[in-house]
């Protein structure tokens, strides 16, 4: 018991020697402090020595503004277990520093940090009654992190929240927030069904861009059709309008049953040229168990950079009984996670030359080995694929093992010692010994594949 109540002493001198030394005369103390002023855990007691420090500067101060941001951040790390002082004094200090940005900012983030319910409802109002507006779209997004940590707590901004989507530095966070709260069922339709017509509104917006895309995307097919026989196409996968068009397909379920428009909206997006949008379109309908034309899925399967994309993203919503079965095999998911995602929109040739087996982190699977080249004029180049499993009859998406290694298939040496250089350098490559040994680079935790290339 003694013990403890000398610690508690040596503790609760410490801070308020830092405070001291915060308001230190001499330079060289002060600056220590200053440059503490975030390392230093603070506790619920600590609170109003805080309030006590802010109040206290001045803005002829030493770095006025740095140590007072610093100390209003530091508020919203601190929870009040009986009274909501902290928020009290947040409010307050709002009210006097609104017309600074800097720190309205810092007040902002400090309740959306603090992450309790009077301090989710005070934020509410402050951004309802004067939303600070801010010069780089990285701090609404840090507000809105941390709103999103929270989804109990943040489904009590909603629906008032949208009346800020007016906005443009808002309406991308907001909408956003909301997406997750719809698709983890925090929020239903009758949360927010009064802001249907507007969300509806705005997702046309985004239909007629697409559609304009699209055209684009016909016309630029149309004129290389003559060379679509020759070289394997890999259409683009447009995040972008994927994530813009899928967030408002997110908040427009819900209505599916209940608006005309609204089926006839995810018609228009199954029917896109963009393979992104048609993806996130399918997944959404079988995941709210609506139906889809096979022909979605297959045309979706049959491409090599979207194969993987699509497995596991069916696995995701359990719908892996919708996978077409034509396209699961090991083969075809080898190739795809060596294809899939690489920056090439065209290939003139990917062929299949052996498999072997393989032990890799006491993991035993199968990789596959390629030749691929992008033009038709190019050299034969090595692809990798793996591991898949041991097992040939399942498949998965592990690419642990799998490159396009831009290195040359030699004709006056056997495939397979090829092939056995290049596999053994990446096995080699899970070792710290190793990646030094082949030059890799120090970064252990990096992909074997993105180190780029291969030494002979």
């Amino acid at each position: 018991m003694c013990c403890a109540v000398f610690t508690k002493k040596i503790l609760n001198n410490k801070l308020s020697d830092f405070f001291e030394d915060l308001f230190s005369k001499d330079s060289a103390t002060h600056e220590q402090a200053q440059k503490s002023i975030t390392n230093i855990y603070y506790g619920e007691k600590g609170a109003p020595l805080i309030m006590a420090a802010i109040n206290r500067l001045k803005s002829s101060d030493k770095s006025y503004y740095d140590t007072k941001t610093k100390l209003i951040a530091e508020l919203g790390y601190i929870r009040d277990t009986t009274k909501p002082v902290v928020v009290n004094y947040l409010n307050q200090l709002y009210g006097q520093t609104a017309d600074t940005s800097l720190f309205s900012k810092e007040i902002i983030q400090a309740l959306a940090r603090h992450k309790t319910a009077a301090s989710f409802k005070l934020l509410k109002e402050l951004l309802l009654q004067d939303p600070p507006i801010f010069e780089e779209s990285y701090d609404y997004q840090g507000i809105f992190n941390n709103l999103s940590d929270t989804l109990k707590l943040a489904k009590t901004l909603f629906p008032d929240l949208l009346q800020l989507t007016s906005l443009d530095d808002y309406k991308d966070n907001i909408i956003s927030l909301l997406v997750t709260l719809v698709d983890s069922g925090y929020v239903n339709a009758k949360d927010y069904e009064q802001y249907f017509s507007k969300l509806y509104f705005d997702a046309k917006i985004e239909l007629k861009k697409l559609q304009g895309r699209d055209e684009k995307r016909m016309e630029e097919d149309s004129k290389e059709k003559d060379n679509a026989a020759e070289v394997l196409t890999y259409s683009r996968y447009s995040s972008s309008d994927a994530g813009n068009l899928g967030d408002y397909a997110v908040l427009l379920m819900p209505f599916f049953d209940q608006q005309a428009n609204v089926p006839k909206f995810f018609d228009k997006l199954l029917q896109s040229k963009d393979d992104g949008v048609r993806m996130t379109a399918a997944i959404l309908l079988l995941r709210n168990k609506k139906t889809i034309p096979d022909s979605i899925l297959l045309n979706l399967a049959k491409k090599d950079n979207l194969r993987t994309t699509l497995y596991d993203r069916l696995a995701d919503a359990k719908q892996m009984d919708k996978f077409p079965a034509n396209y699961l095999t090991q083969e075809d998911m080898a190739r795809s996670c060596m294809v899939g995602g690489r920056n090439y929109e065209k290939m003139d040739s990917v062929v299949l030359l052996s498999r072997q087996k393989v032990v890799c982190n006491d993991s035993t699977g199968i990789v596959y080995f390629y030749k691929y080249r992008i033009k038709k004029e190019d050299d034969w180049k090595i692809g990798i694929s793996g591991l898949q499993p041991a097992d040939t009859g399942r498949v998965n998406t592990d690419d642990k093992l799998t490159s396009l290694t831009d290195k040359k298939l030699k004709t006056d040496e056997p495939q397979q010692e090829q092939f056995d250089k290049l596999l053994k350098k990446m096995l080699f490559g899970f070792f710290k010994s190793g990646v030094n040994f082949f030059g890799f680079g120090v970064n252990y935790n990096e992909p074997y594949r993105s180190r780029g290339g291969y030494d002979n």
